[in-house]
C-alpha cells in the first residue's frame, strides 16, 4: 500500500506539500475466494485494487474510497466466479493508546456482490447490492527506525436487495488486516506489506 491513513506521527518538515490536508492511498490486494458452500471449485489468486482520497484539517477528517476485485478459476461446469465492488464515505480521526497510535473511522458504504454463473459471465447466480453503516480501527506501533507494525479491523452492515430473486437482504462484512509498514521521508507517507481477510 502506498499512501497513508490520515496523518502519521512523523513530524512535518518545512518542505513543499508536507502541510497539505489532502492524502491519497492506493492498495494492491492479491486475493483468493473461498466459499462456505464449496461451490466455487479451484480459484486463482487475482489482484484487486483499493483507492482512497481524504481531507483532514485540524479536526475530524473525511475520506472517500473505492474497492474492486474479481475472481477467476478453472472452467469446471459448476464453478462460480465472485466479483466485489465497494464505495465508501467516512469520517476519521486519530488517537493514542499507550505505545500504539491509531485511527478510528465511521461512515457509510455501498457494496455489490455478484457470482458469475457458468458457462458465461453474462448471467449471475447471485447479484446483491446494499448500503449501510461501517466502522473501523487502524493501529500502528513503532518497531525501529522507519519500521512499525500495523493492525486493524472493519465491520459493515449492508441492507439491500438480491437482484436475482428480488428479495430484501441483509449482509455483514468483516475485515481484518495486519503487517509491517515503512515510513517514507518526513511527510507521513507509508508503504505497507501485510495480509487481509474479508
Amino acid at each position: 500500500q502506498a499512501g497513508d491513513y490520515g496523518k502519521s506521527p512523523i513530524k512535518n518538515p518545512v518542505s513543499y506539500g508536507c502541510d497539505s490536508p489532502w492524502r491519497f492511498s492506493a492498495e494492491a490486494l492479491y486475493l483468493k475466494a473461498h466459499s462456505n458452500e464449496d461451490n466455487y471449485g479451484p480459484q486463482d489468486e487475482e489482484f484487486g485494487y483499493r483507492f482512497g482520497l481524504s481531507y483532514q484539517g485540524s479536526g475530524l477528517g473525511i475520506r472517500a474510497s473505492y474497492f474492486h476485485w474479481e475472481g477467476t478459476g478453472n472452467p469446471y461446469p459448476n464453478d462460480k466466479f465472485p466479483e466485489v465492488q465497494v464505495f465508501g464515505l467516512e469520517g476519521f480521526d486519530q488517537f493514542e493508546l499507550g505505545a500504539w497510535k491509531g485511527e478510528y473511522s465511521f461512515g457509510v458504504r455501498h457494496a455489490s456482490f455478484k457470482e458469475h454463473a457458468p458457462p458465461t459471465i453474462d448471467k449471475f447466480d447471485a447479484d446483491f447490492s446494499g448500503t449501510g453503516p461501517t466502522i473501523g480501527v487502524d493501529l500502528s506501533r513503532e518497531l525501529f527506525g522507519p519500521f512499525s507494525l500495523y493492525a486493524g479491523a472493519r465491520a459493515t452492515m449492508l441492507f439491500g436487495e438480491d437482484d436475482v430473486n428480488y428479495d430484501d437482504s441483509f449482509g455483514q462484512v468483516m475485515e481484518i488486516f495486519g503487517g509491517v509498514q515503512y515510513a517514507i521521508g518526513e511527510c507521513g507517507s507509508l508503504i505497507r506489506l501485510g495480509v487481509e481477510s474479508q
